[in-house]
């Protein structure tokens, strides 16, 4: 069963090779940014494509069935052209760009600064001219001020800092390390959640977990401990009943899962080891989203990997199995559990009751929010509202929520020409790139602005179904269009977005009108 964490793999690294320069007399030899170096579509090399060098060290070094890389001289040598290149163009700050020029992206830093250091002590790399780099960097990551709560990010720099103490034994690096970690464990909720951005994303949440557990593997404690497992804890409640995890409901929007931290920690926790197993089963039946674009294909690929290789046991039959008749409810994170013999659902209050429903551990309706077109202008009430008013009573949850506009940012020549020209002249300045760096944010990512529409959602538990009931009202104009949507991710994230099969099954319910009100109503028989 531990073989699920190696489905598609063979591909996926054929394709970060692809991805890659390795041409040894091109200026841009060790490269994996392709549309830079070979179709010349970029005016910069995104540096967070090096972070696949990790992908390639863990192909060289695990000896899996029919792995033909497995200690290739040819992989081992561009492992290390990967590293090259990026150590030979990178700032002399050490911070690194991502999705601009002068950026300075501390995911950038801490994803590649990760994967190098890695790569180095798997393959067994120690010298001198690499370890300046890594302090070089590391020295940018300590006073990096990152807009926006990313606990994912912190994680890994922490890592990064016990990888140079594991190679320098520098005990400066230990101690930048613990209290990177300690700094971590206060920010996580009392739920067991690590804030990302706006509040708890499933999926960026197996990003923490997965190294955090790595650094309490090779530095245990009993507060990290204690901190994992209440994390785990809280993935157990909400994995669902076919072993996927995440969606619509998240404040991120992600339904991607990083298994290595729960297969590192299955060693000595029940509910991490039935997650692992879950999350395997899920695999094997190909329903979690595919995630193999060229920008973010190396995160989940290294996972995945490091989860194989961190795997020992041979019993996979204990899964997260649903329990019946459990109602639990994470006030922070606005998520509410509802599980009564065959049905198994999960809403978040916070964002107008979006949520999936499970009957007999399969997919039985997913909700997005609804969406309203209004000629050309659309609104949205899935937008995280922390503030919003809901109220639980007994089996019942009633939800009111406003509308957003929502507008989709799509560059132009124009803005780009005036970007670029911007950060020309200025972005040589850090505080500037900071403030650029917010501004995109609430551009793309927070939505506060309210309109004239609001929804009321009532979610029902009686004896013999769940009920959902969702009215639009406001001032309408008699040109709206009103549809509930299964897939729509209203802000931008990364790591959302992708296919999975059950976008063959995706489609847009139009609500119809009831005197002065929208309505779409249903009901699940338990």
């Amino acid at each position: 069963m531990n073989r699920c964490y190696l489905i598609s793999c063979k591909d996926q690294i054929e394709k970060v090779l692809t991805l890659q320069d390795r041409n040894e007399f091109s200026k841009t030899y060790g490269c994996f940014d392709r549309n830079y170096w070979h179709y010349k579509t970029r005016d910069f090399p995104s540096a967070m494509s090096q972070e696949y060098t990790l992908v390639l060290a863990l192909a060289y070094s695990i000896n899996f069935d029919n792995n033909i890389y497995y200690k290739n001289k040819n992989v081992h040598k561009w492992v290390l052209s990967g590293m090259n290149y990026l150590m030979n163009h990178s700032r002399q700050d050490g911070s690194l760009d991502d999705y601009y020029p002068y950026e300075r992206a501390l995911g950038a830093a801490v994803f590649t600064t990760y994967a190098f250091t890695e790569s180095c002590i798997l393959l067994g790399v120690n010298n001198e001219s690499y370890n300046n780099y890594f302090h070089n960097s590391i020295s940018w990551m300590k006073q990096a001020s990152e807009s926006g709560v990313l606990t994912n990010h912190h994680a890994i720099q922490a890592v990064c800092y016990l990888n140079m103490y594991k190679m320098t034994d520098d005990k400066k690096y230990l101690h930048l390390a613990d209290n990177k970690i300690a700094a971590i464990i206060k920010t996580q909720n009392k739920e067991g959640w690590f804030p990302e951005y706006e509040g708890c994303s499933p999926g960026y949440l197996t990003v923490t977990i997965d190294y955090l557990a790595q650094f309490f593997s090779y530095r245990p404690s009993k507060q990290l401990k204690a901190s994992i497992l209440q994390a785990i804890k809280f993935l157990h409640n909400i994995q669902h009943p076919d072993g996927t995890c995440g969606g619509d409901y998240g404040s991120r929007n992600t339904s991607f899962f990083h298994p290595n931290g729960i297969e590192i920690m299955s060693s000595i926790s029940k509910e991490a080891t039935e997650i692992a197993n879950s999350y395997l089963f899920a695999r094997s039946k190909n329903l979690f989203p595919i995630q193999q674009d060229d920008y973010t294909i190396g995160h989940g690929l290294i996972s995945n990997l490091s989860a194989y290789k961190n795997c020992n046991r041979e019993n996979f039959e204990n899964l997260n199995k649903v329990r019946s008749n459990f109602i639990k409810t994470y006030d922070s994170a606005g998520l509410r559990v509802i599980a009564k013999d065959n049905i198994w659902s999960i809403f978040n209050v916070q964002k107008g009751g979006v949520g999936k429903i499970y009957s007999k551990n399969k997919l039985i309706f997913r909700y997005a929010g609804i969406v309203i077109k209004n000629k050309n202008k659309y609104y949205v009430n899935n937008s995280v509202q922390p503030d919003c008013e809901y109220k639980i009573a007994g089996d019942s949850i009633l939800i009111n929520s406003r509308f957003t506009p929502y507008k989709q940012k799509v560059p132009t020549l124009y803005n780009y020409f005036i970007f670029r020209l911007f950060l020309i002249v200025f972005g040589r300045f850090e505080t500037i790139s900071r403030l650029v760096r917010k501004i995109l944010q609430n551009l793309l990512i927070y939505k506060r602005s309210n309109s004239h529409y609001h929804s009321e959602t009532k979610i029902i538990l009686t004896d013999d179904a769940l009920r959902l009931k969702i009215k639009v009202s406001g001032k309408f104009n008699g040109n709206e269009e009103v549809f509930a949507s299964d897939n729509f991710v209203p802000m931008y994230t990364a790591m959302s977005e992708y296919y999975s099969l059950e976008d063959l099954k995706s489609h847009n319910s139009m609500l119809e009108k009831k005197e002065d009100a929208f309505v779409f109503e249903n009901s699940y028989k338990l």
